[in-house]
């Protein structure tokens, strides 16, 4: 990590190819000794980007240059750990939290659909957020609850790129399957 952080690549990749060699004689595959590397050296950029040691940036680089992670991944480590550095913990923290919150309120939501799909994450797996997330809520809500809030996860679907009409069915069996 200090020779990554100084920019000292030979020294790093030569420390690298070290411990995975000796992870490997100690009985890991190959693909588990780098992944064992990439994870310690991931640990030891949060902990310095956690206590103020490095910038946001240049754990950003380091995390998509040697951490083993691509710029999308990358993206959403750094938004975890700016929760662990805001709450001193990542209890709590989930990487889809704004999208729930901006689908709940209708507020910005056509900017963090964005953000997610600018980082890698797909209209699908967003569509199944509302799903996974709002449908148990849904469940549980009263009428009037219900009445308020559904606007809203139909709203978020179209921008996804589903037909409301369509959605609407769906939520309306979530009731059904309950």
């Amino acid at each position: 990590y200090v020779a990554v952080s100084k920019g000292d690549m030979a020294t790093a990749n030569a420390v690298k190819e070290d411990l995975i060699n000796t992870a490997i004689a100690n009985g890991k595959s190959r693909e588990e000794a780098e992944s064992s590397v990439s994870s310690a050296f991931r640990n030891a950029c949060r902990d310095e980007y956690v206590e103020g040691a490095i910038s946001r940036d240049k754990a950003m680089t380091m995390l998509s240059s040697y951490g083993g992670l691509d710029n999308n991944d990358a993206y959403w480590e750094m938004k975890k750990w700016d929760y662990l550095k805001e709450n001193g913990t990542t209890d709590g923290y989930s990487k889809y939290t704004a999208f729930h919150e901006a689908v709940k309120t209708g507020s910005n939501i056509k900017a963090v659909i964005k953000e997610y799909t600018d980082h890698g994450v797909t209209t699908q797996t967003l569509a199944s957020q509302i799903t996974s997330y709002y449908k148990p809520l849904y469940i549980q809500m009263t009428k009037t609850e219900r009445a308020n809030i559904i606007g809203y996860l139909l709203n978020a679907y179209q921008l996804l790129g589903y037909n409301r009409l369509d959605k609407l069915k769906d939520i309306q069996k979530w009731l059904e399957d309950n």
